[in-house]
C-alpha cells in the first residue's frame, strides 16, 4: 500500500504548439523526472491546474496512464478524476483505477451551487 504524505505537486499537462493541441509527452516525461529527482513525494496528473478542462476522457486517461509507467512506482500517481456528472465521475474513476492509479482526486461537480448535505452525499 502507497503512503501519502509530503510534498504532492499536481503537474501541469504539457502541450505541442500544433493545431490540434496534443498532449506533449516528451515534456511530460522530462517534468516527471525532474520532479522525482528534486525529491517530490507524489505526482498528480489532472490536478489543479485546470487542464482537465481541455482534455476529453480518453487523453485525461491516456496520459495519465503514461505518467504511471514513468513513475514506475517510485512514487504515489493521484489522478484527478472530477466531472460535472456524478456518471462521468465514475467512469474516470474506474478507468484510472484499471491503469494503476495509486489515489483519485474527485471533486464535486463544479460550475453547480450545492449545499454541504449534497456535497456530502456525492
Amino acid at each position: 500500500m502507497s503512503k501519502f504524505q509530503g510534498v504532492i505537486v499536481p503537474i501541469v499537462t504539457p502541450f505541442n504548439r500544433d493545431d490540434a493541441q496534443t498532449i506533449n509527452y516528451e515534456a511530460g516525461e522530462k517534468l516527471v523526472e525532474k520532479l522525482i529527482a528534486a525529491g517530490v513525494d507524489g505526482i498528480f496528473t489532472f490536478g489543479s491546474n485546470g487542464e482537465f478542462f481541455v482534455c476529453s476522457a480518453d487523453e485525461k486517461i491516456e496520459f495519465s496512464k503514461f505518467v504511471i509507467e514513468k513513475v514506475a512506482g517510485r512514487v504515489p500517481v493521484y489522478v484527478g478524476t472530477g466531472a460535472c456528472s456524478t456518471k462521468d465521475a465514475i467512469e474516470m474513476s474506474k478507468r484510472a483505477e484499471a491503469i494503476g492509479a495509486d489515489a483519485l482526486s474527485v471533486i464535486n461537480p463544479y460550475f453547480m451551487g450545492i449545499s454541504d448535505d449534497q456535497l456530502k452525499n456525492y
